[in-house]
């Protein structure tokens, strides 16, 4: 990359962070772009870091959510997707965010308080599945064991048909063979002076095959 180039994408990504920051701070009035060391890495579990605001225009034209959904984010960190449902989707139906530490966890719900159409859990995804979710979203939050297991779980809670995001899908092989879950659709975001584009996919569940 030349100098010219160097410049032109330092100056996108002040930009485009400084635009990062105003949208966060309508919610809790905090930039959640900061990345946090997980404490849990021995229980499979991933850094915390906030979805790139750059993917979830997309994933929300792909999954349009109407008032009688309940969104789950699994390993919702920060809180940054519920916040962007809230602010820039003025979605009125159930938010859930399940984070396994506590620390991150406790900061979250403090951003939402007085926002009673959001509950934030602080316990491990595997074993607090709502059975009743009707969108789940993922950023990659664990890795393929843990995965598998959350997925185990999934199939025997969740009791109607549902759609799973999987954002950034590295253990997308876990889905292999289960029979309830159907890919809907893959597809990639691409993101300026970014080398990768970011991939999605986008499943299907229905308890009742």
């Amino acid at each position: 990359m030349g100098i010219l180039q160097k410049i032109k994408r330092k100056i996108f990504q002040i930009n485009f962070e400084r635009k990062e920051v105003q949208i966060d701070k309508k919610i809790g009035g905090l930039a959640l772009n900061k990345r946090l060391e997980t404490k849990h890495q021995s229980e499979g579990a991933k850094d915390t870091q906030s979805t790139d605001y750059r993917l979830l225009g997309p994933i929300f034209e792909k999954v349009v959510l109407t008032s009688k959904d309940k969104f789950v984010d699994v390993g919702c960190g920060q809180g940054r997707v519920l916040s962007y449902l809230l602010t820039e989707k003025d979605f009125k139906g159930e938010l859930v965010g399940i984070e396994l530490s506590t620390e991150v966890a406790v900061f979250t719900k403090k951003r939402f308080d007085g926002y009673s159409q959001v509950e934030i859990i602080n316990k491990n995804a595997v074993e607090s599945i709502p059975a009743d979710g009707s969108v789940f979203y993922l950023f990659n939050p664990f890795d393929g064991t843990v995965l598998k297991a959350f997925l185990d779980s999934f199939e025997k809670t969740v009791k109607n048909q549902a759609i799973l995001i999987y954002a950034v899908p590295v253990h997308h092989t876990e889905f292999d063979g289960r029979e309830k879950f159907s890919l809907v659709e893959t597809f990639a975001v691409k993101r300026e002076f970014m080398e990768y584009d970011a991939q999605i996919a986008i499943y299907k569940f229905d308890p009742q095959l």
